[in-house]
C-alpha cells in the first residue's frame, strides 16, 4: 500500500480523459511488491491453466 500523498494520473491516450488517480509508491514499496511477486511465483506457476 502506498504511503505517499502524491498521486499519478492514469490517462486514456485516445481521449486524454483521466481514468484514475492512484497514490504514488515509494522505491521501498515497489521493492516490497517485487519481492512478494517473486515469492508468490512458484505457487502461481504450479496452477494448472
Amino acid at each position: 500500500m502506498a504511503t505517499q500523498t502524491r498521486t499519478v494520473k492514469v490517462i486514456e491516450p485516445a481521449t486524454e480523459k483521466v481514468l484514475a488517480e492512484l497514490p504514488e509508491a515509494t522505491a521501498e514499496e515497489a521493492d516490497q511488491a517485487v519481492a512478494r511477486a517473486k515469492a508468490a511465483y512458484p505457487a502461481w506457476k504450479a496452477v494448472a491453466p
